[in-house]
């Protein structure tokens, strides 16, 4: 049980991460999710849960995919292409006002309150 909410403590700790909320984004595949990552440090998590196997203990088997920015991360969460994706917030809310069937499922980039936090 440990190992299984340490991969979705991974899995949540995309930067912002979106996911789709129609049918059109599911695989068929339920142990399968495509991620849409960016090449960013922030999305480590990633594939340290897919390199130490946490994903795949888990039953889920992640395959990242390397967008060239939040935007197409987005697009392809809302075609289907992606079940999750990483976002920038004002990218996610114009699209969300806008209609766009995806719900914001974590964030975790975050300044410290204080120096002192560092």
């Amino acid at each position: 049980m440990k190992k299984k909410l340490t991969a979705l403590a991974a899995m949540l700790s995309i930067s912002i991460a979106t996911s789709a909320c129609s049918g059109s984004a599911e695989t068929g595949d339920t142990g399968t999710l495509t991620v849409g990552t960016i090449p960013n440090p922030s999305v480590v998590a990633i594939y340290l849960g897919k390199d130490q196997g946490m994903f795949e203990e888990a039953g889920i088997k992640v395959v990242p995919k390397i967008a060239t920015g939040f935007a197409p991360n987005l697009a392809a969460v809302v075609n289907g292409e992606s079940q999750v994706g990483f976002a920038a917030v004002v990218p996610l809310l114009v699209a969300k006002s806008k209609g766009a069937p995806i719900k914001i499922i974590a964030g975790t980039d975050a300044a410290p309150k204080s120096a002192s936090e560092y």
